[in-house]
């Protein structure tokens, strides 16, 4: 029995002992966690964030950590390695381990984060002692503009910017107004990031022309634009710049490097001004592959050379003022400009422009790979140009405009290209004194294209289109053209020499006006398939060569579209008769309209003729009207039924008036449009109405 209660007393001391010792473990004995940790230092406080296994603490970059106190809280039951009262410079990563009460270990990296000081909104500095008070706040980043001094004309001057240093990232445009004097933009060099840079303006150059350096070493992003107008700039250089969002401009009369080594893309525009001067003879763009808007580079008098390697696409191009001295302009690459493409030399020394051509470009083979230009395309004013060979490869392309290339002697072979302006802009062509230019290929239908070839000095161009929209051709070459041409869509115009003259034996219709300007000793004028002229058909100048070939057998209508062109309108200044929908010229007699039967808008108006027949003609809408001709006795026209008027001037063989008899008398003609004087005979209206025709006996 005894036995049997120490066994019993002793499981019972065991039981309180175990009760005991559970007792003693604390409920955190499996956590080793730092749940909290603050760093201060000169009377602030810093809390740091945790996330996983790393302590982040974030201060102003200005701020040191070392001598700072800390407090650290972690799990009660846990154990803490090193101890943070021990530790000092809190400027260090370092690590921790956390070790719980039952033994398992967590460590964790401490981390200090040097921060940017943020100043939100602008920042208007508009003295030196403003620049220094701002400096002194250490702000690196500026979420708002950057304006450094003032356009007022009382400003304190501002010579030097360099306490700027400590800026990194301006998130609106940097400023810099009129009284900032200095030489270079020292102090801005450690700015990564702008949304803009802005000196002087389009209207209003800025005033400061001491600034003769733009360069900010470490940019790298623009989300704007950089803008400089300033004359007094000789040197730009952005090394690390490979975009910017925005417009590129340099306005500087004085400019003598550009480096951009870096940049490939422009989102805006991308435009150099030399105002009327320079002082850069290449401008190199070596990575430039896309420039969204306008490429412009103009008015720089040294320029010689201009060089885009990479450029495949851009908006237009404009190089309209390039210097008589200019040699050479390399864009291998380009394929695609999203408007006009001006080439064009007008442009000397000193502030004077002038229509001198260029003496210096040679070619243009270096922008062999042009595909599509969706304006036009305009060439002028290179005296030494030979050859535009490269235009081979275009497959769009709006408008092409071709002057005064005076010894470019290749054909011009743009077989391969569409036509197709933008919006609704007329397609055109245009060649004007290209002396040596001899033929034009293109595709045969150019039924949206109006052509214009104007040709200098005994010159002329050949061209292979059978339709076109309108058509004007002018040469003083004495020669007979002949022409390709089937259908005009538009308006037609020819004009020629002395002994010149026109085959044209394809030609079925002109829609428009049909302007023929012919010199003197005209020797051929054949449209053997011509049926209709939609509006006027003007002949300048005067048929008087007997032996002349003449072919208009087919024509039947003139003048008869419901709103017909005219080429000359109104009244002859010499005779105040109208320009009539036909009017013409002879000194002699032809029966030039065998088959015509209407002609519509103003009637006829004949000069000259010794006498005029239509035997077919049944319809003149207007009036018939006739001047200056000594010899004319009678109009040969049996089969007309409508008449409006009649306005007959020195006709001073004309005596019998018999023919307009019925017109009189079923009032077609009434008295407002009848007009008769110094012919032989010159009966009033009444004279008509009372049957006096002829002259009494």
């Amino acid at each position: 029995m005894k036995l049997k209660q120490i066994f019993i007393a002793f499981l019972s001391v065991i039981a309180l002992y175990s009760c005991s010792e559970k007792e003693d473990i604390p409920a955190d004995a499996d956590d080793n966690f730092i749940t909290k940790v603050t760093v201060s230092v000169a009377g602030e406080t810093y809390s740091a964030v945790i996330a996983s296994d790393t302590i982040t603490v974030t201060v102003p970059y200005t701020v040191s950590l070392n001598g700072a106190s800390a407090t650290v809280e972690f799990t009660p039951s846990a154990k803490i390695m090193p101890d943070p009262a021990t530790i000092s410079d809190w400027d260090t990563e370092r690590t921790f381990r956390i070790t719980s009460f039952n033994g398992q270990a967590h460590d964790y990296t401490y981390l200090v984060i040097k921060d940017e000081i943020r100043s939100k909104g602008n920042v208007e500095l508009k003295t030196p002692a403003e620049i220094v008070s701002f400096a002194a706040t250490g702000t690196s980043i500026i979420k708002g503009d950057l304006v450094i001094g003032s356009d007022s004309d009382d400003a304190e001057k501002i010579k030097d910017i360099s306490a700027l240093g400590m800026l990194k990232e301006i998130e609106g445009n940097i400023i810099i107004r009129n009284s900032y004097t200095g030489g270079t933009l020292t102090g801005l060099d450690n700015i990564t990031k702008i949304g803009g840079l802005s000196i002087g303006s389009e209207e209003n150059s800025a005033a400061n022309e001491t600034l003769e350096m733009v360069s900010m070493t470490k940019l790298n992003e623009v989300t704007g634009n950089i803008h400089v107008y300033n004359n007094g700039v000789k040197f730009v250089q952005f090394d690390l710049l490979k975009a910017i969002e925005g417009d590129f401009v340099i306005s500087s009369s004085t400019l003598a490097t550009l480096q951009i080594p870096e940049l490939i893309n422009v989102g805006g525009a991308l435009n150099i001004f030399g105002m009327g001067k320079g002082a850069i003879s290449t401008l190199v763009f070596p990575k430039v592959q896309t420039v969204k808007n306008s490429l412009s580079i103009n008015e720089i008098s040294t320029l010689k050379s201009i060089s885009f390697p990479e450029l495949i696409e851009t908006g237009s191009i404009n190089f309209s003022s390039l210097p008589i001295e200019f040699e050479k302009l390399s864009m291998p690459k380009l394929s695609v400009v999203n408007g006009d493409c001006l080439i064009i030399s007008n442009y000397i020394q000193g502030d004077l422009f002038s229509t001198t051509g260029n003496v210096s470009l040679t070619n243009l083979d270096e922008m062999s790979n042009l595909a599509t230009v969706t304006g036009i395309l305009s060439i002028c004013n290179f005296n030494e140009l030979s050859s535009l060979s490269n235009l081979k490869n275009l497959k769009r392309i709006g408008s092409l405009k071709l002057e005064k290339l005076i010894n470019c002697s290749s054909p011009i072979d743009i077989s391969d290209a569409v036509f197709s302006a933008k919006d609704s802009e007329e397609s055109i062509i245009r060649i004007s004194e290209c002396n040596k230019l001899q033929k034009l290929i293109t595709k045969d239908d150019l039924l949206n294209v109006s052509v214009d070839i104007h040709a200098y000095a005994n010159s002329y161009v050949d061209f292979n289109f059978k339709k076109v929209k309108k058509l004007s051709y002018r040469t003083p070459d004495k020669k007979v053209f002949t022409l390709p041409i089937e259908e005009v869509h538009g308006d037609f115009y020819f004009g020629a020499g002395m002994k010149s003259g026109i085959i044209a034996n394809n030609l079925k219709f002109v829609d428009g006006y049909m302007h023929l300007k012919i010199g003197m000793m005209v020797s051929n004028l054949e449209f053997s398939k011509l049926e209709k002229i939609g509006g006027q058909f003007f002949m300048e100048g005067t048929l008087n060569t007997p032996k002349m070939v003449h072919n208009f057998s087919n024509l039947k209508s003139i003048c008869c579209n419901s709103n017909p062109s005219y080429a000359k309108e109104g009244k002859w200044s010499t005779n105040n008769l109208p320009y009539g929908g036909l009017d013409i010229r002879s000194t002699t007699t032809y029966e030039l309209f065998p088959v015509l039967e209407k002609v519509g808008g103003a009637g006829i108006t004949i000069h000259g003729f010794s006498a005029f027949s239509c035997p077919e003609l049944v319809t003149i809408a207007g009036s018939l009207s006739a001047d200056a001709a000594s010899k004319l006795t009678s109009f040969d026209m049996p089969k007309l039924k409508s008449l409006s008027g009649v306005n007959l001037v020195r006709l001073t063989a004309f005596s019998d008036f018999s023919m307009f008899e019925a017109f009189i008398k079923d009032n077609q003609i009434t008295e407002p449009n009848w007009i008769v004087s110094d012919c032989k005979y010159n009966p009033t209206y009444q004279d008509m109405k009372d049957g006096k025709y002829k002259p009494a006996e």
